[in-house]
């Protein structure tokens, strides 16, 4: 099998040359974890969002008149049909995931 000699491979190159090997294991995390240096951690939520989008502007609002000190907001915003409203399913949908999401939290 493939599989067996790419391991028994690997096994040989580390007891042959355990420094080396290990070097190349640091390199490829070091590498693998690249990516992460986009995830944007941040406190002030502010920073975080589009100034663009109306849901913001909503959230801002909310911001405004009720604080946000300690707190968590999840806004979810449903799709609006071709005849202008909500569907219902949408929003059922949309109060399971906020609920799924307080779940998470608490």
């Amino acid at each position: 099998m493939l599989i067996d000699r790419l391991t028994s491979a690997v096994a040989d190159f580390s007891i042959r040359r355990p420094i080396l090997a290990l070097s190349l294991s640091i390199a490829t995390c070091l590498l693998l974890a690249i990516p992460a240096l986009g995830i944007r951690l941040d406190t002030d939520i502010y920073r975080l969002l589009p100034d663009d989008s109306p849901a913001v502007k909503s959230f801002r609002e909310m911001v405004a008149q009720f604080g946000a000190t300690d707190q968590l907001f999840v806004a979810v915003e449903a799709p609006v049909g071709a005849d202008g409203l909500v569907a219902a399913e949408d929003l059922a949908r949309a109060a399971a995931a906020t609920d799924r999401i307080a779940d998470g939290l608490a």
